[in-house]
């Protein structure tokens, strides 16, 4: 609305000063429309790092059990392990 206002000037929209109504609801859909795909990007991102941070706990978890169970890593394992604490 507040961008509406700013084309359409005092003296009406779609006349000399003001650009025209058509074009003024065609550039408020399109903001509509990118807002709506931002909302969802920003939630399945927010979807996605909860499954990460849920996945990340479990598999600490089970590292610590097969530590406490005797299980060896290699080097190359433990660093793969410490990459995931970031």
């Amino acid at each position: 609305k507040a961008t509406c206002s700013k084309w359409k000037g005092s003296n009406g929209g779609g006349k000399e000063g003001g650009a025209p109504s058509t074009a003024l609801t065609k550039m408020e859909e399109v903001s509509f429309d990118i807002k709506r795909g931002t909302s969802r990007v920003d939630h399945e991102l927010k979807k996605a790092e909860a499954h990460y941070k849920s996945s990340t706990q479990l598999l600490f978890f089970c590292v610590g059990e097969l530590v406490r169970g005797g299980v060896t890593f290699s080097s190359q394992e433990k660093a793969s392990i410490r990459a995931l604490t970031v």
